[in-house]
């Protein structure tokens, strides 16, 4: 009996280590040279840490109950922001450091999972799973318990529906610029002052199978409700996190997501693929923006399409194309102006409702190609590939100019990743 359980018990452990830092800087040059002018430079710097041991074991029971359960303890250390300035006059440099008030945080974090599949009866199935969580940071505890249970049921022989709901919380916050101003995706801990988020998601869908399942049809609509939801506070800035605490600079509000969800899928045959559809909103609530009450978020995006195909054109040669549409992110942009007419006039700049524009819609196509050849010596793979093969110059970020009090604002848009040629080869023995 012993070694039969042993037989059935597999264990994963991974021990890593991860690291994500984001700079900024600018650099100013007077006088032609350092010799007899001024040259200047300024950085900012956030970074993040992670070290982290997990086990993770999944256990065969009984035929009818699968039993999965782990740890995981990690130790997050943060540098939320730090600055440096260096100034070099007349061949003399000085240079200046300064760290964020909050300092270097250090965080620890424990979480114990287990979760069972089980084989209700012969077409129910349900996974019911359990998180425990604690989380330290800045001399203060955090605990939460989160549940989560989901059903899937089979209807009849060609269809079956499935229902989950689950409760989350995220003690690590992440903070976005949105797309009006140069993206910068900062992680922050739970601290005092700023309360780790917490979430609650109920799911539920219906999957059909057509022609012998040849064709599969999901549909499937979600809610997701979020609270203790941290973002910036109005006018403040991620720069200033090198002079102020980052509970100054941040506002604590709750958000909601819902959305239904179209998919259908091509299984059998040598053209094969699927096309999703995803009709969503996003929304956030904060009590001193958009007077108290919900815009768009920063991540809304209300029509998201994917269209893959594939297709096996002999037994060595496998071509690939895929076409990714996506509406545009909200952005908060200026709606009008008033010059003010006392002794001297003051251009003032009326935003209004918060992130009432939209930036240009996101859409590219790729290509691939792969030419798999046998050879004594084992195998070979050629590999070529178009990324946003039409060009699509889809905006990275976007920001408004004053062009003048005649001539009003205009936009600019940054982009990235244009058209992109991809060759590789490799070789298998």
């Amino acid at each position: 009996m012993e070694q039969t359980d042993r037989d059935r018990l597999f264990a994963n452990i991974i021990v890593g280590i991860t690291n994500y830092e984001f700079s900024v800087g600018t650099f100013t040059s007077q006088g032609g040279g350092v010799a007899g002018g001024f040259q200047s430079r300024y950085s900012w710097l956030s970074e993040i840490i992670d070290y982290t041991v997990k086990a993770d074991f999944d256990w065969a029971w009984t035929p009818r109950h699968y039993i999965r359960f782990g740890v995981e303890n990690t130790v997050h250390q943060f540098r939320p922001g730090a600055s440096e300035t260096t100034v070099e006059e007349s061949g003399v440099r000085t240079r200046s450091m300064q760290e964020s008030p909050t300092g270097t945080l250090r965080s620890h974090e424990l979480a114990l999972y287990a979760e069972d599949e089980i084989q209700l009866y012969s077409n129910v199935q349900a996974n019911v799973g359990m998180r425990l969580t604690w989380y330290a940071a800045q001399n203060k505890n955090y605990g939460s318990i989160e549940p989560r249970i989901s059903i899937h049921a089979r209807l009849t022989e060609k269809s079956a529906a499935k229902l989950s709901l689950v409760r989350m919380q995220q003690h690590v916050h992440l903070l976005s610029s949105g797309a009006s101003t140069l993206p910068a995706n900062l992680w922050i801990p739970s601290m005092d002052g700023v309360p780790p988020q917490r979430g609650y998601q109920l799911a539920a869908g219906l999957v059909r199978n057509i022609n012998k399942g040849r064709y599969e049809l999901t549909l499937e609509g979600y809610l997701k409700r979020m609270h203790g939801y941290a973002t910036y506070a109005t006018n403040a800035h991620f720069l200033e996190s090198a002079v102020l605490k980052w509970p100054d600079l941040l506002q604590i509000g709750q958000g909601t997501a819902y959305g239904l969800e179209f998919f259908v899928q091509k299984k059998q045959g040598w053209l094969t693929g699927w096309v999703g559809y995803t009709l969503a909103r996003a929304t956030a609530q904060f009590e001193d923006r958009n007077r108290g009450k919900p815009f768009p978020d920063n991540y809304d995006r209300r029509h998201d399409v994917s269209v893959v195909v594939q297709a096996q054109l002999s037994e060595s040669i496998h071509a690939s194309t895929a076409w990714i549409y996506g509406s545009g992110y909200p952005i908060w942009a200026p709606v009008g102006r008033y010059r003010t007419r006392d002794g001297h006039p003051t251009d003032l700049v009326d935003f209004g409702p918060v992130n009432s524009a939209r930036a240009p819609a996101y859409h590219r196509l790729d290509l691939n190609m792969q030419i798999r050849s046998k050879r004594p010596w084992g195998a070979r793979t050629i590999t070529v590939g178009v990324y946003n093969a039409y060009n699509r110059k889809n905006p990275f970020f976007i920001y408004p100019r004053h062009d003048g009090w005649r001539s009003g604002f205009s936009f600019r848009k940054i982009s990235l990743l244009h058209l992109i040629p991809a060759l590789s080869w490799k070789w298998q023995f």
